[in-house]
């Protein structure tokens, strides 16, 4: 049976969909998020890249399996990309994610220019787990990431807040918390 890969002829060959495009004006670049399903309704996500005047994309995100860039959001002044990334794993009982960390990625080259991991985010609360659930804005300058940001306290509640993100810092302020939300 032939394989299905309607983009290859336009270097998207891992990919089963097309999930959206974003285009940054300061340097001539698109950028496409792309899914494929690994488990029933459990996709992964990647990044493909390309200036206006190429034809063919060039995958820009990680090439483990697993990672999923659930997020990518331009600095409003370019030309850097912020993705989300979640670690995707495919168990006995079905599929989780765990937030993996934050990158911001330099446009056009595609390289990673800062990484927050998920053992550097700080404030560190003792006994309490903090993560990206997902990127809404960034600032003028792209030195703040708006972001939803749950806290767990062991295995209690979660509780979500929006936040300013200090990436060059690796540090976070609470806005306010989004009572009543699942992120």
């Amino acid at each position: 049976m032939k394989e299905n890969r309607p983009w290859a002829d336009i270097g998207i060959t891992d990919e089963t969909r097309i999930l959206d495009l974003v285009f940054d004006p300061h340097s001539g670049s698109l950028v496409a998020k792309c899914g494929r399903l690994v488990a029933e309704n459990v996709g992964i996500k990647s990044l493909y890249l390309r200036g206006i005047h190429e034809t063919t994309y060039r995958r820009i995100s990680a090439a483990i399996g697993n990672l999923s860039y659930e997020d990518a959001v331009l600095t409003p002044n370019g030309p850097y990309l912020f993705a989300n990334i979640v670690e995707i794993t495919i168990g006995a009982s079905g599929a989780s994610g765990d937030w993996h960390s934050l990158q911001k990625i330099e446009l056009p080259s595609g390289q990673i220019v800062l990484e927050i991991n998920r053992d550097e985010l700080e404030p560190r609360l003792p006994g309490h787990r903090v993560w990206i659930s997902g990127i809404v804005g960034v600032s003028n300058d792209g030195q703040t990431v708006f972001c939803k940001i749950g806290i767990q306290q062991g295995a209690g509640r979660v509780h979500y807040h929006l936040a300013s993100l200090y990436p060059a810092q690796k540090r976070y302020e609470l806005i306010t918390e989004l009572t009543r939300v699942f992120l």
